[in-house]
């Protein structure tokens, strides 16, 4: 009678024992689980980080080409200005040289034909 008792003893020793494992064993996964979800929180947050970062440069970049374009388009537009207006001296200092020619031409026209009679 004394075995049996000690031998049921035994067993739920082994048992205690048994449960106290898996139920470590369960708080063990649980935390292991928590910490997993934890670092992959803080991972997306720096990966979001980042990409947000890259973005606002990017933007910057971006902005800067737009100004940069702007400008040089503004600085064409200036310079056609200036060669249009250049060009419309010229042609109007050429189109007077043309009209003092032809005044000279009919002068000697208008002198040549009165000599003629």
């Amino acid at each position: 009678m004394v075995f049996v008792v000690l031998i049921m003893l035994i067993g739920n020793l082994i048992l205690v024992v048994i449960l106290v494992i898996v139920i470590i064993l369960t708080i063990l996964r649980f935390v292991v689980i928590l910490v997993i979800v934890i670092i992959v929180i803080i991972l997306s947050f720096v990966v979001v980080l980042v990409i947000v970062i890259i973005l606002t440069i990017l933007s910057f970049v971006v902005i800067l080409v737009l100004l940069v374009s702007f400008f040089l388009v503004i600085t064409f537009i200036t310079v056609l200005i200036q060669v249009l207006s250049v060009v419309m001296v010229v042609v109007i200092r050429v189109h007077r040289f043309i009209n003092i020619v032809m005044i000279f031409r009919l002068l000697i026209f208008i002198l040549h034909s009165e000599l003629e009679h």
